[in-house]
């Protein structure tokens, strides 16, 4: 924070500031004070494939998947043609529980790019544990922890 709080001084309008305080305080735990920066952040960059998925994702952990789903219905395109955009739907199909879609969402090409961000193998996992797939959750955890995280 004390990073945060010094980067606030020097660029106070920096779009990337909402992000990083945000992510900050998604991975302290801290949800609900995530929800703010998030969205504007988003709000801030609308085009940022990145902070779609930070807004979409931090209204799911903050109990607003109905909202989430909306949003990504709304805001972002099928077929994903970026990594952020692939989390995005990924994530749409958890909300509504459709294994059939996350299925075909997962092809090689996705799992070796997301596999080699342990962020990204951290952040499916959390997702399928939400669907109780135990395994799987366990599998991309590992890979997230053999990346560093």
């Amino acid at each position: 924070m004390a990073i945060i709080n010094r980067c606030i001084k020097i660029d106070p309008i920096n779009p990337m500031i909402d992000s990083v305080l945000g992510w900050n305080h998604f991975y302290n735990g801290k949800f609900e004070l995530a929800v703010n920066p998030l969205l504007t952040a988003c709000n801030l960059t609308p085009e940022s494939r990145m902070n779609k998925f930070w807004k979409s994702l931090i209204l799911f952990y903050n109990n607003r998947a109905d909202e989430s789903y909306e949003f990504i219905c709304k805001f972002v395109e099928e077929p994903a043609r970026d990594s952020w955009t692939q989390l995005t739907i990924f994530l749409k199909y958890i909300i509504k529980g459709d294994k059939d879609k996350l299925g075909l969402l997962l092809t090689p090409d996705f799992v070796k790019a997301h596999r080699l961000d342990p962020q990204n193998s951290y952040l499916i996992a959390a997702l399928y544990s939400y669907l109780g797939e135990k395994e799987k959750s366990l599998e991309w955890l590992d890979h997230a922890v053999e990346g560093g995280l």
